[in-house]
Parts: structure tokens; C-alpha cells; sequence
């Protein structure tokens, strides 16, 4: 049970690996303009599953400040789309209240999936990124959308219990989650990219 192969010794590797690059994930997120870069740090170090954390980010952030500055633009007008939804008023129908509210996780989870498709594929170009991460949204939201919602409910009802203890995996948990549910998917979308000649068979 506590061996170096045991199960409780994997899990605690991973929590502390989340912890680690949740805080790595928020501290490169402050100057704001490195949002984009700090994503595909994470999403890296975590795709990868690289064993020196903080090297491994540092490097992905520092190549990516700038690469990254188009799908932060584009978080900014998923933000103003995202807003202009939550004010439409849907009266007293549910029905649009949960369309609504599909279309809100939907965005959300294009704008991650723009980040795994350029680790995927870093050499592809901004427009062939913003393609395969619709395609992959679309095949795969069935399986991720509930993160969001198991992370809200997580903060609601554990914080009273753990604290801010439940801000330290607050980022990196649901990306490990959401990377671990479509891996397949996005093996899929490579390979149908590649057959449309999208993509060529390296990705680019």
C-alpha cells in the first residue's frame, strides 16, 4: 500500500503534481498577457506528464508569450459572447435557460481545447488550430462538460469543509480530467484531419 507502486503512493504523486502546477499555472497568469502561454504550459507539462515540472512549464511559457496572444483574443470575445448569453432573457422558459447554458460550456470548452490542439500540434497554423479544436469539441463534449459543473459543485460544497485547501487543484485537476477524456478523441481528429489532408501525416 505505501510502496513506491502502490496506489496511494500514485495518487499522492499526482496531487502533488496538480498542486504544483496549479500554482505555476496561476503565477504565470498574472502579468494577464501570458494567460494564453500559461495554458499551454500547463496543458503541456500535464500532456506530457514531464517528471521536472517547473523547468518543463517555464520553458513551454517563455516560447509560447507570444505565440499564444491570438487565442487570447479570442477568450476575450468568447467572454463578451458568454456575457451577452447569460443577459439574454430567456423568460420563464427552462428549456432556453439550459441551451443557454449548453452554449456557455460549449465556448468554454473550445477555448481549452484551442490550447490542447496547439500542444498536439505546435507547428500548425492559428487557422488549422481553431479548426480541430471545433472538431474536437464537438466529438468530445458529450464526455467534459461536466467538469465545470463537478468543479463548481466541488468549491460549493467542500469549501466549508477543506477551505481555500480546494483552490490549490482549482486549474489543474479539471485540465488532467478534461486531457485524460479525449486523448482518444483527439487521436481521432488528427487522423480524420490527416485523411482531408487538413493536416499532413506529421501533424503540421
Amino acid at each position: 500500500m505505501f510502496s513506491i507502486d502502490g496506489k496511494l503512493y500514485a495518487f499522492s504523486m499526482r496531487l502533488y503534481r496538480l498542486i504544483i502546477l496549479n500554482a505555476l499555472f496561476v503565477i504565470g497568469c498574472l502579468p494577464i498577457v501570458t494567460i494564453g502561454a500559461s495554458f499551454t504550459a500547463l496543458v503541456s507539462v500535464t500532456h506530457h506528464d514531464e517528471r521536472q515540472m517547473v523547468r518543463a512549464f517555464f520553458k513551454t511559457y517563455r516560447q509560447e508569450i507570444w505565440v499564444t496572444l491570438p487565442y487570447l483574443f479570442f477568450h476575450l470575445m468568447s467572454a463578451l459572447f458568454i456575457q451577452s448569453l447569460r443577459m439574454a432573457d430567456t423568460g420563464a422558459s427552462r428549456l432556453l435557460y439550459y441551451i443557454s447554458l449548453c452554449f456557455i460550456f460549449f465556448v468554454l470548452t473550445y477555448n481549452l481545447n484551442l490550447y490542447v490542439a496547439h500542444v498536439l500540434h505546435p507547428k500548425t497554423s492559428v487557422f488549422k488550430i481553431f479548426q480541430y479544436s471545433f472538431f474536437l469539441t464537438i466529438w468530445s463534449f458529450y464526455k467534459t462538460f461536466w467538469i465545470p459543473i463537478m468543479m463548481g459543485l466541488a468549491i460549493w460544497y467542500l469549501y466549508q469543509l477543506l477551505g481555500l485547501m480546494i483552490l490549490l487543484v482549482l486549474f489543474s485537476l479539471p485540465i488532467w480530467l478534461h486531457l485524460l477524456l479525449i486523448e482518444q478523441d483527439a487521436q481521432r481528429v488528427s487522423e480524420y484531419f490527416v485523411k482531408l489532408k487538413v493536416f499532413n501525416v506529421n501533424g503540421k
